[in-house]
């Protein structure tokens, strides 16, 4: 049982260590993805600005309004890729800050297209005047500088996630095969153990039949003297039966009485003769234990002895309590 457990914690570690692993390749894959994004949405705004700007120039040059045509759709587009930075880059505040210096870049830059396609309509000279101050050219290139960082950034990132990525790539290589290996290399050993055990338990049942065996012959063998003792004690018994009595009648010595403990009917009988001295009571019930010398009491040792067994065979108890010259007391219980 111990065994199948740590097979399956190992395989549910490693399962799970597995899916962590595919989890951060997710992840990584994601922010690669994102991050070459967020390049080539920077990208296209520098595209886009310089066809705002080659639109200026034509239109500059020639007068003629069909030259703003680049002007008016990467007007229209350049707002939607600005927008599209700004929430690809809102859980990164060094790239945030960059697209947030890169609008502003576009937006200047506009401005100053925006304000020299209004002076050529007045006249080649006007618009000359203002492209003339640099404006157009600073934010021109400002726009550049700042593109090239944020695809520096992102090329940074992506190639970090790359090698972080082939990293946890084998790392879950390794993982897997020891989903595979480890399972096999601990049910190789729960084979063997197994084994080993079953031929264990067949060794303990072979000794365990075996004692049996001998304990079954020792109870025939205590069954048979029990009843040999049993019937050549029935004529002394019968004596000390008779003894007993009139000891009843002459002395009053003896007290026989009963009472209730629990779920058993407890039953004693008590004298005031020599006793014994408790320190000894656990030979009382031994075969062929004796606390007194032949010379001072008759008697063979067996007699409580087979009392014991006998109450023991009907789920029952026996005791006994006494002091040196101040009688004793036997009990024996027996199930309601």
């Amino acid at each position: 049982m111990g065994g199948f457990i740590i097979t399956i914690l190992t395989i549910s570690g490693l399962g799970i260590y597995s899916y962590i692993g595919i989890e951060q390749l997710i992840t990584a894959s994601n922010v690669q993805g994102q991050s070459l994004n967020i390049a080539s949405q920077a990208e296209q705004v520098l595209v886009k600005v310089m066809h705002l700007e080659t639109g200026q120039r034509g239109y500059v040059i020639t007068g003629d309004s069909s030259f703003l045509e680049p002007y008016h759709i990467a007007t229209a587009s350049i707002i939607e890729n600005i927008s599209s930075l700004i929430k690809a880059t809102e859980g990164d505040p060094v790239t945030s800050a960059l697209v947030e210096e890169l609008k502003i870049m576009v937006q200047r830059k506009t401005g100053v297209i925006f304000e020299i396609i209004h002076a050529r309509r007045k006249s080649f000279e006007d618009a000359q005047v203002v492209v003339m101050n640099g404006e157009g050219k600073k934010w021109m290139d400002g726009v550049r500088d700042v593109v090239r960082r944020i695809q520096a950034l992102e090329s940074t990132t992506y190639g970090s996630e790359v090698v972080s990525s082939g990293q946890r790539l084998d790392i879950f290589r390794y993982a897997f095969a020891g989903v595979l290996v480890i399972p096999a290399v601990i049910i190789i050993f729960l084979f063997y153990s197994i084994n080993s055990h079953l031929n264990k338990h067949e060794d303990a049942a072979g000794r365990l039949s075996r004692a049996n065996h001998e304990v079954t012959q020792l109870n025939k063998d205590l069954e048979a003297f029990t009843y040999s003792v049993s019937h050549d004690l029935r004529a002394p018994l019968r004596s000390v039966d008779g003894y007993a009595n009139i000891l009843l009648e002459d002395y009053g010595a003896v007290e026989i009485g009963s009472f209730l403990r629990e779920n058993n009917v407890c039953y004693y009988v008590r004298d005031n003769g020599v006793g014994f001295n408790m320190q000894y009571v656990s030979k009382l019930f031994g075969v062929f234990q004796r606390l007194h010398h032949n010379n001072e009491f008759e008697g063979t040792g067996v007699g409580l002895a087979l009392t014991k067994r006998i109450i023991d065979r009907h789920a029952g108890a026996v005791w006994a309590e006494g002091a040196l010259n101040e009688g004793a007391t036997f009990y024996f219980s027996l199930p309601r």
